[in-house]
Formats: C-alpha cells, structure tokens, sequence
C-alpha cells in the first residue's frame, strides 16, 4: 500500500513539475512575440525617420511637381504609420499589464487578439512604406551643395538605403542577444546553465561587435567608385553575420528542443517560426516594390498572418 501511495505522490510531482516547465515555455514564447514586435517598431521607426528627411530635402531643392509627388507620398505612409503606433500601444499595455499581474485568465486571448491586429497593420503599413519609399526617392532628381560629398542623387539615395538596412539588421542582431538571453532561465540557474545557452550568447555578440565596427567604417563620402564599393562590401558583410546570427538561433532553439524533450516535454515548432519571421525583417522594411522583392514581401505577410502567437 505504502508503494502505491509512493508512485501516486511521485506521479503527482513529476505531472506538476512538467506543468510548470510548459508554463516557462508558454511564457516564454509570449515575450518572445512581444520583443520581436518591439523591434519591429524600432526598424520603422527609421523608416519614419528616413522618409521625413528626405522629403524635407525635396521640398527645399526640387521642382514644383517633385514636392508635390513626394509630400503626397510622404504624407500617406505618415498616416498609416500613426495607426500602426496606435497598435503597438495597445499591445504594448496589454503585455506589461500581464506582467505587472499575471493572474489574468484572459490574457492568452487578449494578446493573441492584440498580436493579430498589430500584424495586420504592420503588413498594411509596411507595404505603404515600400511604394512610398520609392516614389519619394524617384522625387529626388539632384543634389544641393550640402550633398556634395556624394557623386550624384543616384548614389546619395543608395548609401542612404544601404545605411538604413545595415541599421535594421545591426538591431537585428542585438535583439538576437537579447532573445537568446530571455530563455537563460529554461536552461538552468545563472550559476549552472546549459553550455549551448552560453555558447549562443557569445556567438551573437561576436557578430554584434564586428557589425557595430563594420558600421563605424561606412565612408562618410562616396565621391568615387571605390568608397561606392565600400559602401557595398560593409552591407554584405553585416549582411552575412545577420544570417549567421540566424542560424545560431535555429541551433539554439534545436538544443532546447532536445533539452525539453529529456524532461519528458513536448516541445512545438513556435520559436522556429518566429525565428523564420524574425529573418525577413529587415528586407521586409528596407525593400523597394519592384518584380524582383514581390514574392518576398508575399512570403512575410503570410507568414505574420501564420505565427502561432501562443501554446
């Protein structure tokens, strides 16, 4: 009988236990989504930042039709991006009301809802952005002599696209850091955690530091081909450690698949996903709609509309 009572307790435990480690997983997941989110906004807010300056500088330069095509265009992702602000604060309430009290039995459905909605405005706002982007730049035909450190209109609005993508994936990077290091707890305590945790921290930061180096060499002129081809090299090359970044991250989460597993839990597919999402970022914001980035930008809405928010 004491056996019995014994397995019963024990079964008890166990069950307990690994309800609380799919609760850290669940958990997890949520502020995964809702940092993820949050550097979305970051990158447009330099979107914003961009096409305000540029439109500042038609409007001083160009010819009357130039302003006019430009402040049209301008104006219109202005008013999609006021939208796409308000949505962020919404989510943004309703994830760090949760964390000030987590008693809240709704929230899975509130922040799913709240998600849902920012991702549709997001894919809407940031298609407003790309034909935008480009229809400002085409309203941009010269350069003043404040912009003469640039060999002409053509290669100003190029340094400044490749300068504003290199930015969205430096941040990309440092939120790689940042996300790896939100899962510290999952993989043991501070004074004992999983090698692979470590392993993947280190890594991402060595990116990070050689990005932000990388970064600090962009010419500050681009007066000759061979600052033009700088300027390309750096961008590969940050380029390169942001898909490297992404590809420590699929380790890391293959590592934590296998460490939840041992513990006899199961272990889904988002963290996988929202590193795939996570990839498309930065080329997402910083494309022109052309033939060729199209079928990307098809690929990014489909996959906003078909992250699982939640466990």
């Amino acid at each position: 009988m004491n056996y019995i009572l014994f397995f019963l307790l024990l079964r008890c435990i166990i069950s307990s236990s690994q309800s609380d480690i799919e609760e850290d997983l669940r958990r997890s997941i949520s502020r995964t989504n809702y940092e993820i989110r949050r550097y979305m906004t970051d990158c447009f807010h330099d979107c914003d930042e961009h096409i305000s300056e540029l439109n500042d500088y038609i409007q001083k330069i160009e010819a009357a039709r130039f302003k006019d095509n430009s402040e049209k265009h301008s104006t219109k992702f202005q008013n999609d991006y006021t939208d796409f602000q308000s949505e962020f604060k919404q989510l943004k309430t309703t994830y760090e009301s949760y964390r000030m009290d987590e008693s809240d039995t709704d929230f899975k459905n509130k922040f799913t809802k709240a998600l849902s909605s920012f991702d549709k405005i997001f894919t809407k706002a940031s298609s407003t952005f790309s034909n935008s982007f480009r229809k400002v730049n085409n309203s941009l035909t010269k350069l003043d002599e404040t912009k003469m450190t640039y060999m002409g209109a053509e290669v100003y609005k190029k340094s400044e696209k490749s300068v504003l993508v290199t930015k969205h994936r430096i941040r990309g990077i440092d939120e790689m850091v940042k996300l790896v290091e939100l899962r510290g707890d999952e993989c043991g305590p501070l004074s004992n955690r999983e090698a692979f945790h470590k392993e993947a921290i280190d890594k991402l930061k060595a990116n990070l530091e050689e990005s932000i180096n990388l970064l600090y060499d962009f010419p500050l002129t681009v007066v000759n081909e061979e600052q033009l081809r700088k300027v390309d090299e750096i961008e590969e090359r940050i380029k390169e450690l942001f898909h490297n970044g992404i590809k420590i991250m699929e380790e890391f989460d293959e590592n934590l698949r296998k460490m939840y597993e041992s513990k006899g839990v199961k272990y889904n597919k988002d963290y996988k996903k929202l590193i795939k999402f996570f990839e498309k970022i930065p080329y997402r914001l910083s494309s022109f709609v052309t033939p060729n980035t199209l079928g990307s930008m098809i690929i990014v809405s489909f996959l906003l509309m078909n992250v699982f928010y939640l466990n």
